[in-house]
């Protein structure tokens, strides 16, 4: 088996097909053992995908200030550590008012 290293080192061209289909079943049995590989995975993942995301949503509807707003509070809560309610959950921001 792949070590996390071995994984780490072809995390991009796997992501992008450059890779033998040997080493890409190598890579997936790992990610499928392997949960803290499989979440760094996801999270390359979705940094490579968010700028033609926020690009799709931009092109649908303009984030106006409210929803600049919204997303600094989420952001804000993020760094915070984490507060939960009574039944063990995060509590969503309010919106403002």
């Amino acid at each position: 088996m792949m070590s996390c290293q071995d994984v780490a080192e072809h995390a991009d061209a796997w992501l992008d097909h450059e890779v033998s289909s040997w080493r890409a079943l190598r890579i997936r049995l790992h990610l499928l053992m392997c949960d803290g590989c499989a979440r760094v995975m996801a999270q390359l993942r979705l940094a490579r995908a968010a700028p033609a995301l926020v690009a799709r949503a931009e092109a649908a509807r303009p984030a106006t200030a409210a929803d600049l707003a919204r997303i600094e509070r989420i952001l804000v809560l993020a760094a915070e550590p984490a507060a939960v309610d009574e039944a063990g959950a995060r509590p969503y921001p309010p919106d403002p008012g």
